[in-house]
């Protein structure tokens, strides 16, 4: 009776923390399956602590309990790919900076590998993952659109400027003109 009452207990407490992990997880906008095997404690708290300074986290997490946690989310095609040692990581902030910061500790680390992830809902690959990571900071990108936006407007401006300066240079010319025309009939 007793040892029914710990497993029970035991199905409870997981139970729990599947309905709060599913919670969270629909708050994420990146989640990224890494293999961990062969990492040193230390290792493993560098990337965390480095994760964490990019707005995310990092955690390693018992496969079922992460297949449970992931079922009807938008991130439930990563289930398939959750096999051995993972260490998930996420964010709800930045995900290209989490995403960035992960690829260049898996650099350091040769025992971090990326497996896969999820990025708004769409499974990524690892070269995908890759790929995001070679993108500029969101500063610079937001700079570079906003430059694209305003090319075209400045663009504008320059041919009005040009056609107001060309109608300018008509009047005076035309004033110029009059001017001659009338100075010449005044002197005959």
């Amino acid at each position: 009776m007793r040892r029914e009452n710990l497993e029970s207990k035991s199905i409870k407490e997981k139970r729990e923390i599947v309905e709060k992990l599913r919670e969270d997880v629909s708050k994420w906008q990146v989640m990224v399956l890494s293999d961990f095997s062969g990492m040193s404690i230390k290792e493993m708290e560098d990337v965390r602590g480095a994760l964490k300074e990019s707005g995310g986290s990092f955690h390693v997490m018992g496969n079922t309990i992460i297949k449970r946690a992931l079922k009807d989310t938008g991130f439930s095609g990563l289930a398939d790919k959750i096999s051995g040692p993972n260490a998930v990581a996420y964010t709800a902030a930045n995900p290209v900076d989490l995403i960035q910061t992960l690829v260049r500790k898996t650099k350091i680390y040769e025992n971090l590998k990326i497996k896969s992830g999820a990025f708004e809902k769409r499974l990524l690959s690892r070269d995908e993952i890759g790929a995001i990571a070679t993108l500029p900071p969101r500063e610079v990108l937001t700079a570079q659109l906003l430059s694209m936006l305003n090319a075209p407007l400045s663009n504008f401006m320059n041919v009005f400027n040009g056609i107001l300066l060309k109608f300018i240079y008509v009047l005076k010319a035309c004033e110029e003109k009059k001017d001659r025309t009338l100075g010449g009939n005044g002197n005959a």
